[in-house]
């Protein structure tokens, strides 16, 4: 009981918000969601999503379709990327340079490098709520919301 009540009054300036998914079916797994889970719907300013949320976090089921992939690498139905928001987007900035200086490895990776790494970085600006996209140290798409 005690770590129960201990996890809900703990509150962090950075949260999770929402996460990306792609689906063939956006629809169909978002009545999914809201029947199994008892998910609420929410209205998506992306075109052809559909979102659900708890209340907290918001899930954005994306459409996914091979024309998206013309210029890249196809990548398949999953995991788009994972959004947070943060108290200050200056700050975090700042914060990952810092990071970075005492350990490398934990710096984000490139994103938008190349022909192709153009292409999906369009593609994450044009199905993301965030303002600034990175990517974390094995290159999942991190959507940032400042």
């Amino acid at each position: 009981e005690f770590r129960r009540v201990l996890f809900r009054s703990w509150q962090s300036p950075r949260t999770i918000s929402h996460i990306g998914i792609r689906t063939l079916n956006p629809e169909a797994c978002a009545e999914f969601y809201v029947r199994m889970f008892d998910l609420t719907p929410a209205n998506m300013p992306i075109a052809g999503a559909h979102g659900v949320t708890d209340g907290r976090m918001t899930i954005i089921l994306l459409p996914w379709s091979i024309k998206d992939y013309a210029d890249t690498a196809t990548v398949g139905p999953g995991m788009e990327y994972i959004g947070f928001k943060v108290e200050n987007l200056d700050q975090l900035k700042q914060d990952i340079e810092k990071v970075g200086e005492g350990n490398p490895l934990l710096t984000p990776s490139p994103v938008g490098r190349g022909d192709e790494g153009k292409g999906r970085l369009e593609l994450l600006q044009r199905n993301s709520l965030g303002s600034w996209h990175i990517a974390d140290p094995d290159g999942i798409f991190l959507d940032i919301v400042g």
